[in-house]
């Protein structure tokens, strides 16, 4: 609908323009159009970009707790999880953030792992995340997968190898 109204304005613009005899008028709405003509082309590419049905398409790892490791380590919380690829393509670079929680739901720290790894279709790899918190480890509550960004080993979408996607907002950006 907004693309109708836009290009109903640039019509509008542009039979104005004609009919002037002014140059410089002229000259001002075909400058306008041109604006015009930009937003609509970004509106349209934010809005690929910003699609639920998008996110849904390219949101293609999921998370399981695996383990909680509260013992190993004097000052971290070692949480692992299962990652799984339920795309239908390999991926050849992992990075997940995981952000720690306290009792009331803030965060007490973050962490972020890298794993060059190939990781088939269907298949699952356990990541290590590691709270890197000085002191009472009970400060953790608990722990999520709040982003994560992949890289396959293929064009995936019109040029495009990855996303990153950002799991709490349901939001991606493509990974070149």
């Amino acid at each position: 609908m907004k693309k109708l109204f836009l290009i109903a304005a640039v019509c509008s613009i542009l039979t104005t323009a004609a009919s002037c005899g002014n140059n410089a008028d002229y000259e001002a709405l075909k400058k306008e159009n041109e604006d015009l003509k930009n937003r609509l082309n970004t509106q349209t590419t934010n809005s690929e970009n910003n699609n639920s049905s998008s996110f849904d398409k390219y949101n293609i790892l999921s998370f399981e707790l695996y383990k909680d490791d509260r013992e190993s380590y004097d000052e971290e919380v070692i949480q692992t999880y299962t990652v799984t690829n339920n795309s239908g393509f390999s991926l050849k670079e992992v990075i997940i953030d995981v952000a720690y929680y306290d009792e009331n739901g803030n965060i007490v720290c973050d962490d972020s792992r890298i794993n060059d790894i190939l990781l088939l279709p269907g298949k699952s790899v356990d990541i290590n995340s590691y709270s890197h918190i000085k002191g009472d480890k009970k400060r953790i509550h608990h722990s999520e997968v709040v982003s994560y960004t992949y890289k396959a080993t293929e064009d995936i979408a019109q040029g495009h190898i990855g996303a990153d996607v950002n799991v709490l907002a349901k939001d991606f950006k493509w990974y070149d």
